[in-house]
């Protein structure tokens, strides 16, 4: 039985693996964990798994079907199979701080709760633009998702289908999914934001056109999660919620040539996700996640590139 198990959804990002690998190595007590690998990559990841055989107990994993929650379930029924009293999860282009497993579990342990989240901070691949900056948009004092959580699997649902949907497979919104509806089994969730990972952030992701497609995907993800069920917005409720978005919008264009700052980001976000609610409202069908990304961001040092979505 392992004590706490390290969840990693990987997908052709290699190097960054690699780099999340070596630091889970330098974790405090990180021998008394296992590492729980679901590869859903067209290129395994077993080389570089095999780097790391003689530091840290791997268990690893390929996942033929694309797409987010195949290899989400497939890290918690191989954490039931480990018998993990604890799960934490960690995306594969991020990498954690020194003592971010130690500060996590204290946490649960001293409060009780199921649920423990940490923060992301950014690690920019380039310079980053004034906006971004500005924005902080990259950094998430709550991450709220798979990203940077620890979660006591004696409160994970006992039915499969409760686990990640597949209707958020290509769109995302999966995890906040999952966490809500965890919460409304009973649940409790705390955040502490003293347990800091790392995400990388690649030159691709530095453009306003990044910042509307994600909040696109927001939009698009919102409109499948309103009122609890998947599916179920309404057009009166949708509306409401868009359309001052643009008016938003329009405010921070006005003052974006004037007001040096985060206006521009502001903008590219409220637009996009508005968008997002109004074109699923249409039935207009999105697929973020799952395929093959044809535009990758450039490579951090030479090796691989970097995907702006994972999956």
């Amino acid at each position: 039985m392992s004590e706490i198990c390290i969840a990693i959804c990987t997908c052709d990002r290699h190097d960054m693996l690699r780099d999340l690998l070596a630091a889970i190595a330098g974790q405090p007590g990180h021998r008394h964990s296992t590492i729980l690998i679901a590869d859903n990559g067209s290129r395994p990841a077993q080389k570089v798994v095999a780097e790391f055989r003689d530091r840290l107990h791997i268990v690893y994993e390929r996942v033929a079907e694309s797409g987010l929650c195949p290899v989400r379930n497939r890290t918690l029924a191989m954490a039931i199979a480990q018998k993990c009293r604890y799960l934490a999860l960690i995306d594969d282009d991020e990498f954690p701080h020194e003592d971010w497993l130690a500060v996590l579990s204290r946490a649960m342990e001293a409060t009780g709760a199921d649920i423990v989240h940490g923060s992301v901070e950014p690690r920019y691949l380039a310079p980053p633009p004034a906006w971004a900056v500005a924005s902080e948009c990259f950094h998430k004092p709550r991450s709220g998702g798979t990203e940077n959580v620890l979660i006591r699997m004696a409160a994970v649902p006992q039915n499969h289908q409760d686990w990640f949907r597949d209707p958020f497979n290509r769109i995302g919104g999966e995890d906040m999914d999952f966490f809500r509806r965890m919460k409304a089994m009973g649940a409790t969730e705390i955040v502490v934001p003293e347990a800091v990972v790392h995400e990388w952030i690649p030159p691709a992701r530095l453009t306003l056109g990044y910042v509307f497609r994600r909040a696109l995907r927001y939009g698009v993800c919102e409109f499948h999660r309103r009122d609890g069920g998947i599916g179920s917005a309404t057009p009166g409720r949708t509306l409401n919620k868009a359309l001052p978005k643009f008016a938003y919008a329009a405010d921070h264009l006005v003052r974006a040539p004037f007001v040096r700052g985060r206006h521009l980001h502001d903008a590219a976000r409220d637009i996009g996700y508005a968008c997002g609610l109004l074109l699923s409202l249409c039935g207009i069908e999105f697929a973020f996640y799952g395929a093959r990304p044809q535009d990758a961001a450039t490579p951090r040092d030479g090796r691989d590139a970097v995907q702006e979505e994972r999956g």
